[in-house]
């Protein structure tokens, strides 16, 4: 149940966990993962232990959900044909619709920044709302984008819209009450999805792979970086230096090195049972991809990884609390580099229960914390150390 999968076709990429059940489109809040289900509206999961993700709660929608975004306590969950879904989250376990957005269009993407609520209304284009009353929005404006609106993403002060299979309209979020168009970006694929990160769109652009832009001037964005992706690039999220890229079928999770822009490196993978449509990063460099057959939890391992020539085991110093433990357990460490540092947890038969990338410390002080709400009491072992070996420290959990 515990043990880390290692896919038959995979790069520097471990699965932890996994849910089943379709996964369309996802939102994380705090230990929470409230994810779609197409037609059986959304469901709660617990993510306190990665590797055994627990169902505490689920809301049925109208029709099929297609997009949700969350502020504070309240969950908005776009539908096709049937507006948009307010849902309250205030107790996890019992999600209750309080209040509808009557749209006649369908809406298929949402976007939030600040008290402000953007939606995608298919043929309408894009409708914004104030959500000083959370329940009861106001709309504040409505902005007719052709052809289609399909998604839309929310960046600083721009709002990048995507028409599928035609250009991206980049219109200005800067006085939400007047969206005005001011640029588009023009790529040769489907333009599924778009995010703005330090002046730059990353474009998931279907079966033309990965695209970056620089977009320091609006008025004539320029192409500075592309990636042949093998599938079909349909989401993607920005974590630092690389990209995670929900890629298709025959693409699944791809892990990019995007500090380069103009030389694009991939350094990792995992080819996932269905087809890879939906990726967000969350805590502790977890990853979670939705590819129609399951939730997937994800872990990239990079290979730079602390190695016997780096350090010196008795440079390293960790203590673990508290011991024994029960329901979680804590790792301080330090250092003696900046290099990964891979904490694992094991059986005595030396199976891996869990195993955790982590940031080195340059001699600074460092803390890991591993979910262990499923373990059963016994003996245990924790090692910290690199690829090559590690320093081991005996455990015991006490339920």
């Amino acid at each position: 149940m515990y043990s880390i999968s290692l896919a038959q076709d995979s790069l520097n990429v471990v699965k932890v966990g996994t849910c089943d059940g379709a996964a369309l489109k996802f939102a994380l809040n705090d230990n929470l993962l409230y994810t779609l289900m197409n037609r059986e509206g959304m469901r709660v999961l617990d993510l306190s232990d990665p590797t055994v993700p627990i169902e505490i709660g689920s809301v049925r929608t109208r029709t099929r959900a297609t997009d949700i975004c969350i502020l504070d306590s309240i969950a908005y969950l776009s539908e096709a044909d049937s507006g948009i879904s307010i849902v309250s989250i205030n107790d996890p376990t019992h999600p209750t619709e309080i209040g509808r957005i009557v749209l006649e269009e369908s809406v298929e993407g949402l976007a939030i920044r600040g008290n402000i609520l953007y939606a995608a209304a298919s043929v309408a284009g894009v409708f914004v709302f104030d959500l000083t009353n959370p329940s009861n929005p106001e709309l504040i404006c409505e902005r007719i984008i052709n052809p289609a609106a399909w998604d839309l993403f929310v960046y600083d002060t721009l709002g990048f819209v995507t028409t599928l299979f035609s250009d991206i309209r980049i219109v200005s979020a800067a006085d939400p009450y007047n969206l005005q168009e001011i640029g588009r970006i023009d790529t040769p694929g489907a333009g599924f999805f778009v995010v703005g990160h330090e002046r730059k769109a990353y474009i998931a652009d279907g079966n033309q792979g990965v695209r970056i832009i620089d977009i320091s001037d609006i008025a004539f964005p320029e192409e500075i970086g592309y990636f042949d992706s093998p599938g079909f690039a349909s989401e993607l999220v920005i974590e630092g230096n690389f990209a995670y890229v929900a890629d298709g079928q025959h693409g699944g999770l791809r892990v990019l090195d995007i500090s380069i822009p103009s030389d694009i490196e991939e350094v990792g993978y995992y080819d996932t049972e269905g087809i890879a449509e939906h990726v967000i990063a969350g805590r502790d460099g977890l990853i979670y991809v939705g590819d129609g057959t399951n939730l997937g939890i994800f872990r990239y391992t990079p290979d730079n990884a602390v190695s016997d020539s780096r350090f010196q085991l008795s440079t390293l110093d960790f203590q673990l609390f508290p011991s024994p433990f029960n329901s979680s357990l804590s790792i301080a460490y330090s250092s003696p580099t900046n290099a990964p540092l891979l904490i694992s947890l094991v059986d005595l038969s030396g199976r891996t229960l869990q195993s955790n990338w982590v940031p080195g410390t340059s001699f600074g002080k460092g803390i890991a914390t591993i979910g262990t709400t499923a373990l059963p009491s016994g003996n245990y072992f924790v090692i910290v150390g690199g690829k090559d070996k590690g320093v081991v420290m005996p455990v015991r959990c006490l339920k």
